[in-house]
């Protein structure tokens, strides 16, 4: 037992060390993450111990990963217990899929017919299966945290990637589950018995370079021109913990964008929440759009309707002067606990009929997807808030819809100085690959940032600093792959095995 719980440890030193923010090198070790977990299942089941042997083990393994990746998530909750509880719940998911995925490979292994090939690739099939299952589920339901899903281990290696365009993250997922599984079967293999099996073995792991190698062309031929629109990103460095009223606003607004602010500016970009009210920015917005008839300016505010609230996302220009209509968004991917209380329509009834209450949630969810237009509606950008950013399909959609340029309004000051807000940054690297588009952030503490098409830094501004910049970025016109498909090859590749499948044949006394 002490050799399993070894092993486990060295599993989630694996997964933490490779996660960014990390350095380059240490990004290799999320390709032998599983192995450990594999051998202390193979071990078990050699030893004729039950499959639920692995789950202790596989549970300490995944505490140790989420917890030291994301203990940040405690300073946006009410108190400690309530982040602890979210890190252990996620851990608990990656478990249970990960035992799913030993309790069916067992039952192959049992009582269907020794054929190490094709019992291999039944395997690999499995674990692809689980994982990604459970990493779409991740996704959609209302526990939704795609924050660890494994192709975001790539989000600082953007040269790597590149082929994200037409697989979108999870094909980052396949590459390393596909990996582990080799580099496990391999050692299980080593030393080689002859030649044909360690060419046999050479060959799977030219399954590492092949993608690299594939990215970096793509990466160092990759050319796209649009047409160049200037950006301002505002960084406020508001404490939102702090309240602060109508004139500390307007001063905040004013003092902030004024000195870089001209009839040459397309975009002034705010963080998420900037405005406490939509009351607070009524009073002056006519003024600079008289002004600047040319700028559209994009920000966060709650906002009540019908008695719901919404965090939301607002683009004035100078048409609203003519029509006094505003463009919304509504975000529609909320953080559980925060913001949404999860399957309330089944939890509230039973707090109610047990006489508790749940302080969480408080925000509704918005039920579409809503693109901006410029004044002139030659332009079109995604309004994307804070947390649907990491949403890969969601993000998708509004691309779809003809944005041509994310613009990512967020406040992280709510995670406090940690790894979240570099995570955050990091992320939307993915996304401009996914979707081939230039990525402009503004951060209410930082990280703000601007990112091209390639998932390059074109700037950034620090965290804990208040400011502004212009930059000049293109809007692109042309869809990805991923965008127009989705996850298509994600779904052939597990469909692929199907292959197999008939060839699979019960032991024979």
């Amino acid at each position: 037992m002490k050799k399993y719980f070894l092993y486990s440890i060295i599993s989630a030193l694996f997964f933490c060390i490779s996660w960014p923010p990390t350095f380059s090198f240490f990004v290799l070790f999320i390709f032998f993450a599983f192995v450990p977990l594999f051998l202390i299942e193979k071990d078990l089941f050699r030893r004729n111990k039950s499959v639920f042997w692995i789950f202790p083990f596989a549970y300490i393994s995944f505490s140790v990963f989420n917890f030291l990746t994301t203990f940040w998530v405690e300073k946006a909750s009410p108190d400690f217990g309530e982040g602890l509880f979210a890190v252990l719940c996620n851990s608990l998911f990656m478990t249970i899929t990960f035992l799913l995925y030993c309790i069916i490979h067992r039952w192959v292994l049992k009582y269907f017919s020794k054929n190490r090939f094709r019992i291999k690739v039944i395997g690999l099939f499995l674990i692809s299966l689980f994982w990604i299952g459970f990493e779409l589920l991740h996704m959609t339901w209302d526990l939704n945290w795609p924050w660890l899903t494994l192709g975001n281990v790539f989000a600082d290696q953007p040269s790597w990637i590149q082929w994200y365009s037409y697989t979108g993250v999870l094909g980052g997922t396949i590459w390393v589950l596909i990996l582990n599984y080799i580099f496990f079967q391999t050692y299980l293999n080593f030393p080689f018995e002859n030649k044909l099996k360690f060419k046999n073995h050479l060959f799977f792991l030219s399954l590492f370079f092949f993608p690299f190698l594939l990215s970096k062309i793509m990466y160092y031929n990759f050319s796209k021109d649009g047409e160049e629109v200037n950006i301002l990103v505002a960084q406020p460095n508001i404490n939102p913990y702090d309240s602060y009223n109508y004139l500390e606003c307007k001063d905040y607004f004013s003092q902030l964008i004024t000195e870089n602010l001209n009839n040459d500016i397309d975009y002034v970009v705010f963080p998420e929440s900037f405005f406490p009210h939509e009351s607070y920015y009524s009073n002056f917005r006519d003024d600079f759009l008289k002004n600047y008839e040319k700028t559209n300016f994009i920000f966060g505010v709650p906002i009540k309707r019908l008695n719901k609230k919404y965090n939301s996302a607002i683009q004035l220009n100078y048409n609203y002067l003519k029509t006094n209509e505003q463009q919304y968004h509504y975000k529609s991917k909320l953080v559980p606990g925060p913001e949404l209380t999860p399957f309330s329509s089944a939890l509230q009834p039973l707090l109610d009929f047990l006489g508790l209450s749940l302080q969480l949630g408080g925000l509704e969810k918005g039920d579409s997807i809503n693109v901006f237009y410029s004044s002139d509606g030659t332009h079109c950008v995604a309004p994307i808030i804070c947390y649907e950013s990491v949403f890969p399909n969601h993000v998708r959609k509004f691309i779809k819809k003809g944005a041509q340029a994310i613009f990512i309004i967020t406040n992280d000051g709510w995670w406090g100085d940690s790894k979240g807000r570099i995570q955050h940054n990091s992320y939307a690297r993915i996304r401009a690959i996914e979707s081939r588009r230039y990525v402009v952030r503004s951060a209410n503490t930082g990280i703000s940032s601007v990112i091209n098409p390639k998932g390059d830094f074109v700037r950034q501004m620090p965290s804990n600093t208040e400011g502004s910049f212009v930059e000049k970025i293109s809007f692109l016109s042309d869809k990805t792959f991923y965008v127009k498909y989705g996850n298509i090859l994600i779904f052939c590749y597990l469909a692929s095995f199907i292959f197999f499948m008939p060839k699979i044949k019960f032991k024979t006394k």
